[in-house]
């Protein structure tokens, strides 16, 4: 039955390997708790004295001790390989990568140091500083709302640097979870607003009224000039004489 809920709740890549302590500490819990093992594997539930109930309490044992064992990857094996009892195993893995100090200061330099990537979306980002703190709170180590928000917003990339200024001018600090709110609306506008740039910048040089960012013509013979986006006409494009007239590409002489 242990095994049979290993693998219906946890797949190979969610087992533990000790990087992903906080996910499958938060899994193994909640199959723990919704089959009537956790009592047993947390302490508060030590084996009976009564014959009666003993074999039923043995059996729960065993489900936990295999559910435990099940959910760890290979390298994790030796350290509880001599563990007799599941909340034995529990303890050992608890002590592994909860209260490790080494663990603290890295995960802590971490968090201090996340920055988003190039391309990279908001909900993705924020998620890797959630999980950092997640973390962290697993092994005693509260990151305080305050800090969380700065951490975040030092963590933006330059796109944001206007947006990152605007909420300097609001007198109560924003939580967290509002500031998620407002990032991804955020996103959601910067989007909008460089698909229709983009879309003006091509109808205003189509016109002749701006010089384009990129080369939109190609040289053909004579020393003309063809226009290469659909709808720009070619007469907009000067011969290449020796006229003082404006590039369309660079807006100089």
């Amino acid at each position: 039955m242990s095994t049979f809920l290993v693998e219906t709740y946890l797949n190979v890549s969610t087992r533990l390997d000790g990087g992903n302590y906080v996910n499958w500490k938060f899994k193994v819990l909640s199959i723990l708790e919704r089959n009537n093992l956790w009592p047993i594997v947390s302490g508060a539930e030590p084996k009976p004295t009564a014959m009666a109930i003993i074999p039923d309490w043995e059996i729960r044992e065993t489900k936990a001790k295999v559910l435990l064992r099940m959910s760890i990857k290979e390298n994790i094996i030796p350290h509880i390989r001599d563990c007799k009892a599941s909340k034995e195993t529990w303890g050992v893995l608890k002590s592994l990568y909860e209260t490790s100090n080494t663990n603290r200061i890295f995960l802590k330099t971490k968090l201090l140091s996340i920055k988003m990537e190039a391309n990279e979306s908001i909900s993705n980002f924020i998620s890797r500083v959630k999980e950092l703190s997640d973390k962290l709170g697993d092994i005693g180590e509260k990151v305080f709302n305050t800090n969380l928000v700065t951490i975040t917003l030092n963590g933006l990339v330059h796109d944001y640097q206007i947006f990152i200024s605007s909420l300097s001018a609001r007198e109560k600090p924003h939580v967290f979870d509002e500031l998620t709110y407002i990032l991804l609306q955020e996103e959601g506008r910067m989007k909008n607003f460089n698909l229709g740039s983009n879309n003006s910048d091509l109808a205003l040089v189509a016109k002749g009224k701006q010089p384009y960012k990129s080369k939109p013509w190609e040289k053909i013979k004579g020393g003309k000039f063809q226009a290469k986006q659909k709808g720009m006409a070619q007469s907009k494009f000067p011969v290449h004489d020796k006229r003082n007239d404006d590039c369309y590409y660079c807006g100089k002489p």
